[in-house]
């Protein structure tokens, strides 16, 4: 915890001053991890981290997800970290159920990796949210299956089909895609599958379909957070892992004074999509 502090926020303090600010932001992080949110959120993100953790002295890679929401007014916030502990099946069930207790009425989109039982739990507990799948993520595992001197290409050109401005156009790189590449057929199979996933995001306008697809958000926060967990050891508790994260997202908190990119248009798009859905959460 004292290197952390010192990565962070430049200070070393003893092991006296450690115990004693250990045990103050205990009940700090518990009530951030229970607060009140907001009622509504337009975008929520989803992703995860991998952190070691010791448990009856082993040690073994946890999953905690961080999710981050994007309000009416365009704001980013990350709403919660939670683990994985047992990777059970009703564990999105018991985030989502998380989020609604702590008074979130309605998301619009939703995006995430694709983890098991995550679209189930959306529907169960937040049924009109729409779920997609994270473009980034898609093309980590397509590129798992690229051959090392074609990768760059195939990225490329897969990115042509995704960034498209209509559905039409995203078929036709599509079919040039597989003209391509056609000596690759489990890279041409594993684009033509990742199209259902990809063919919802031309229902909206480019720039919403933008901020759902890009994850830039919850990548530049995971990336932030990992800085601060890499390269230090298997953490002695799951609860040592939640309050480093705390303070990480309270300093990355502090640059957080805009609206996402384009907020103005998506939010006007939002309002002729979906109406008093939306627009009545503008003046709370």
């Amino acid at each position: 915890m004292s290197s952390a502090l010192k990565e962070i926020y430049g200070v070393s303090i003893s092991k006296d001053q450690i115990s004693r600010f250990t045990d103050t932001i205990t009940s700090v992080v518990d009530n951030w991890l229970s607060r009140p949110l907001n009622p509504f959120y337009a975008f929520l993100y989803a992703d995860c981290l991998y952190i070691p953790v010791t448990e009856d002295l082993e040690s073994d890679k946890k999953a905690f997800y961080v999710i981050i929401g994007v309000d009416c007014k365009g704001m980013k916030d990350v709403l919660g970290i939670w683990c994985d502990k047992t990777e059970s099946a009703t564990f999105w069930t018991s985030v989502f159920e998380d989020l609604k207790k702590r008074e979130i009425d309605d998301i619009l989109y939703t995006t995430s990796d694709g983890v098991a039982g995550f679209k189930g739990s959306l529907e169960t507990v937040f049924p009109k949210t729409k779920a997609q799948r994270c473009v980034v993520h898609l093309v980590r595992n397509l590129y798992k299956i690229c051959p090392k001197k074609e990768v760059t290409k195939i990225i490329q050109r897969f990115k042509k089909i995704y960034a498209s401005t209509s559905l039409e156009l995203a078929q036709l790189e599509l079919e040039n895609f597989k003209e391509e590449f056609s000596s690759m057929p489990k890279v041409v199979e594993k684009v033509e599958e990742y199209m259902q996933y990809l063919e919802p995001l031309f229902e909206v306008p480019e720039e919403i379909r933008k901020a759902i697809y890009t994850s830039n958000s919850i990548e530049s926060v995971n990336s932030a957070l990992r800085k601060v967990t890499n390269g230090k050891g298997s953490f002695s508790s799951v609860n040592s892992v939640y309050k480093l994260l705390y303070l990480r997202v309270e300093e990355l908190k502090e640059k957080w004074n805009k609206p996402i990119p384009n907020w103005n248009k998506i939010s006007i798009q939002l309002a002729e999509i979906y109406g008093k859905r939306f627009i009545k959460y503008l003046d709370i």
